[in-house]
């Protein structure tokens, strides 16, 4: 059960000398002569209640989503404190998430369509889609039952710690071959996702947006492999996670895209 933290002495006071400050300031700016000032003490039940309404608006809490895009640092800090809470809710994996990237580059990335995910270092490695797989249930796929096959899987790079990530919900570089995806991750200081990542990804989309990514095209994620081809995945609306491991280089086509990660 939660408890509310009690109001500190020193916060009640910053509160009164801040609604003093702007009592001051509205005299100022709104130029008031002796009669306005006089209707507005009359009216003081009315302005006070405005003040209420504003206190309460202002003082509720952020939305989950607002959290998790917010160009604040504590608040993306917090946001991904959270969410892995409720991810590894008996605290299996000692999740400890480390300071956020600044609000420099944070707003850097969120100009070129880029937001910021946190995958744990002791998640981000090829045996750990195991524990991913324990997680999200509902993935349910080969790649992540730790089985022979799953076991065959490579990642180039185990991608970890403050990873950003192409934030649209739908299939991203479409129509695109293995080697064009490379030209392209590579202008933009980018690498291809690993199948690490995309799961993580995938989770903070239904938690932010309410939907899967990818659907119903697949991506391909060139940061792992199969056999010395690159995975494709998408998930489906019930949070199935698809992947596939056949496909050549050269074959593209309107739904298939692929994902990448600045580290």
């Amino acid at each position: 059960m939660m408890t509310m933290a009690s109001i500190t002495s020193k916060q009640r006071k910053q509160f009164k000398r801040f609604v003093e400050d702007g009592a001051d300031r509205a005299l100022e700016e709104i130029n008031l002569d002796k009669d306005g000032l006089q209707n507005l003490i009359e009216n003081g039940g009315a302005f006070q209640d405005d003040l209420i309404v504003s206190a309460r608006k202002l003082s509720a809490p952020k939305s989950l989503k607002d959290l998790a895009l917010s160009l604040n640092p504590t608040d993306l800090c917090r946001f991904w404190v959270q969410l892995w809470q409720k991810w590894d809710s008996k605290g299996i994996h000692n999740i400890v998430v480390p300071d956020p990237p600044t609000m420099e580059q944070i707003q850097a990335e969120n100009d070129r369509g880029r937001g910021f995910i946190y995958l744990p270092p002791q998640l981000a490695t090829v045996t750990a889609l195991a524990e991913l797989g324990k997680l999200f249930p509902k993935m349910q796929s080969w790649s992540v039952s730790g089985g022979n096959d799953a076991k065959k899987i490579k990642n180039a790079k185990d991608l970890s710690s403050w990873l950003a990530v192409e934030m649209a919900v739908n299939m991203p570089n479409p129509n695109t071959t293995e080697t064009e995806l490379r030209n392209i991750f590579s202008q933009q200081n980018a690498e291809g996702e690993t199948l690490n990542t995309y799961i993580v990804f995938g989770q903070f989309c239904k938690e932010v947006f309410g939907q899967y990514p990818d659907i119903p095209g697949y991506v391909r994620l060139l940061g792992s492999s199969y056999d010395g081809n690159v995975l494709h995945a998408r998930f489906c609306g019930y949070g199935d996670l698809f992947v596939r491991r056949g496909w050549g280089p050269d074959s593209r086509g309107s739904t298939v895209g692929g994902r990448s990660v600045a580290v």
